[in-house]
């Protein structure tokens, strides 16, 4: 169960720094580097007065949502007591109020294989560790002046970061503890809707069918990240208890590989066998098409594709993945792979980082356009968005 889990990546030794070496990209301007929000309110939310979810509101079956008791069980949605929801709510409890240090601080807990779930704001990058991420799951923070959230479900290693304005509102997510199909289920506290981690969706409540939108991020080890961006801010919530911890996404990734789910787990996320249950895959979605990519298959060498028209490359390096628009100045590129964890574009032979900026060449100093994407195991993905088209190379 998730309770084990956690308990588990809390006991374990932090593992040995990357095996290779770090990339050798030219690090990104980071002049001006300030905290996100540093006059913001401090958030103190108050967790009874979450209105109740609307259950005669759901875009699922309510048997399918299912708490985790952290008890070695759990319960569907359709069963469950007002006062076991209530007490279940932030059982695992979301980060409301984010702090951050500096990259040389977080070295000292952080290592250069620990992965980051990576944001390039106005004021800097903000990195927002896996192995914090696995014991808090969700950060509500505000970045450039837009409320967004940073979230990870340690059961289906998804990395996704939302806008959190719907409809005209700003919403505030916290935990249910509980899952649907084998990933977190969030709340809002203005509506107390569900969320589907994965997929973003509304699916039980008033905002039942409504959508965030996804915003521009990359999941990267620290070292990875840090060379693109040497004076990112680390979140640092929670660094003494991950100090000594570990990701347990390679243990989570090896069990739903050999069909071992903690929560019931529908047909449709496990019969689509295109790729392994547990291959890590990223999906991009533009004007209205949606495309996943391997992380085995870009790692490889760079996708170039076009979906919705848009020419696209998704680039691959290690553990990070980052889907860009491949077009400068009206002049569609593509990409192949160079030394050093670098890229180079055909048309005018520029050397590329993973980062999306020209380090040399014609081009030197232009950037590709982040496409905003969603990663996960490919179960997760399967279920959330079935059929989706997969990229070949």
């Amino acid at each position: 169960m998730r309770a084990m889990l956690l308990l588990v990546a809390g006991l374990s030794l932090a593992a040995a720094a990357c095996t290779g070496p770090a990339p050798t990209a030219t690090p990104h301007d980071a002049s001006g580097l300030t905290t996100p929000t540093p006059a913001r309110e401090r958030v103190a939310p108050d967790l009874d007065a979450v209105p109740p979810v609307d259950t005669t509101a759901h875009t699922v079956g309510l048997e399918d949502v299912v708490f985790d008791t952290f008890d070695g069980g759990f319960v569907s949605l359709s069963r469950a007591e007002p006062s076991t929801i209530r007490r279940l709510r932030d059982a695992i409890r979301p980060i409301y109020n984010p702090e951050y240090e500096r990259a040389g601080e977080a070295r000292a807990w952080l290592g250069d294989g620990d992965r980051v779930i990576g944001v390039v704001a106005a004021g800097g990058a903000f990195a927002y560790p896996v192995k914090t991420l696995v014991f808090r799951e969700i950060v509500n923070e505000e970045l450039d002046g837009v409320p967004v959230a940073v979230t990870f479900c340690p059961l289906c290693v998804s990395g996704v970061v939302f806008d959190r304005r719907v409809d005209g509102r700003t919403l505030l997510l916290g935990n249910t503890s509980a899952l649907y199909d084998n990933d977190m289920v969030m709340y809002d506290h203005q509506t107390g809707s569900y969320w589907h981690q994965v997929s973003g969706r509304a699916i039980v409540g008033e905002l039942s069918g409504a959508s965030m939108d996804l915003v521009p991020s990359m999941m990267a080890t620290f070292a990875e990240w840090r060379a693109l961006y040497p004076e990112t801010l680390v979140l640092s919530n929670a660094k003494e208890r991950v100090a000594r911890s570990s990701d347990p996404s390679e243990r989570v990734k090896a069990a739903v590989n050999r069909g071992r789910f903690s929560f019931p787990i529908s047909e449709q996320a496990t019969s689509d066998r295109r790729l392994p249950l547990g291959a890590e895959v990223l999906v991009v979605l533009l004007a209205g098409e949606e495309k996943a990519y391997a992380l085995l298959d870009v790692a490889a060498g760079p996708a170039n594709d076009h979906v919705g028209g848009t020419p696209v490359v998704v680039f691959g390096s290690g553990d990070a993945m980052a889907a860009y628009v491949a077009r400068v100045g009206g002049r569609e590129l593509t990409f192949v792979a160079a030394d050093g964890g670098a890229f180079t574009d055909r048309e005018t032979g520029s050397t590329w980082d993973l980062g999306g900026s020209a380090t040399a060449g014609p081009l030197e100093g232009a950037s590709l356009t982040l496409i905003p994407a969603r990663r996960a195991l490919w179960f997760a993905i399967a279920g959330s968005s079935p059929g989706v088209a997969l990229y070949e190379p």
